[in-house]
């Protein structure tokens, strides 16, 4: 005989409290739901981290410019090779985003629902839009296939103001070379076409900030869409917890909480309440809120200095 319950999967514990399938199958949808929701956001982490790991190793480079120089030939290969590493880690978490966001606006909100429509609308129209999503969507490619997206590293000083408050400012430029693309013949025509029309060597730092502010407004639309289903979920999961405490004050039902489908007294699936889940999600959210701001960041690639 099929049944369900709420129960502690606790050696001792017996005390059950009896629900519905209906009341089963909703707990399992908001779980389901909770942990896309995470998962999206912890995707969206990745690509923030390796962004910021990306710019930060810049302004470290820019850093060791001004105190000890370029240095020799194969020490200006490191910087380079350590760019492209970071960059391509920033491009692969870019397209893992890109491809589950899919996937979870099915699972939250139903295939056929506007709302996930409109995320997917949002990113057609920032690809179609903006240069730098083009641009990047087509060096990842090119990086899985046929070569390194940064291609050389410039630096550059210039002086600011009049002496005696003279000041240096310090710029580096991570370049991708029109030349050395148009060797990929997979590399898509029509954006070589946009690259070709800027100039020969192109600084791929203000691109890349306009490709990731994109993703970050698409993401940040999800979440804005998403936010009653987080609630509605959490508080459907929140509501079984209090049904049970409220039923067996008695227990510590502080962790090892279950919605149970029991089948001849055998648990045959458990779905978890007290997973901390919801919590770590708003964490994520509020450690990425800014980044659809990324295209003014342009100060994160200049240091100054007293000449």
């Amino acid at each position: 005989m099929k049944r369900f319950v709420v129960a502690r999967n606790f050696i001792g514990s017996k005390d059950e409290l009896t629900i519905t399938e209906q009341s089963y199958n909703s707990a399992e949808a908001a779980l389901t739901a909770l942990s896309e929701i995470v998962l999206l956001e912890e995707r969206f982490d990745s690509l923030t981290s390796n962004f910021l790991d990306f710019e930060q190793a810049m302004m470290a480079k820019l850093l060791e410019f001004n105190y000890v120089g370029i240095g020799d030939g194969m020490n200006h290969m490191d910087w380079r090779r350590l760019l492209n590493r970071l960059l391509t880690n920033t491009m692969s978490a870019a397209k893992g985003f890109v491809d589950h966001l899919p996937r979870t606006c099915n699972i939250v909100f139903g295939r056929q629902d506007d709302r996930g429509q409109k995320c997917m609308t949002d990113l057609r129209n920032s690809y179609d839009n903006t240069l730098g999503y083009r641009i990047f969507e087509a060096l990842r490619n090119h990086s899985q296939h046929f070569g390194f997206p940064i291609h050389a590293v410039s630096y550059g000083t210039h002086m600011d103001g009049d002496f005696p408050k003279l000041q240096a400012r310090h710029t580096i430029s991570p370049l991708v070379d029109v030349e050395v693309l148009k060797l990929d013949p997979a590399f898509k025509k029509q954006t070589l076409k946009e690259l070709e029309a800027i100039g020969k060597k192109i600084d791929l730092k203000s691109h890349l900030r306009d490709y990731v502010g994109e993703l970050a407004k698409a993401h940040y639309r999800f979440r804005e869409l998403a936010a009653p289903v987080l609630e509605k979920s959490g508080r459907l999961l929140d509501d079984l917890v209090d049904q049970y405490r409220a039923e067996f004050p008695e227990e510590r039902a502080d962790t090892g909480l279950y919605v149970v489908s029991i089948d001849d007294a055998q648990w045959v699936k458990q779905i978890p309440l007290l997973t901390g889940m919801r919590g770590y999600g708003e964490y994520l959210a509020k450690s990425n809120l800014h980044f659809d701001h990324a295209a003014v960041g342009g100060f994160l690639a200049t240091a100054k200095g007293c000449a």
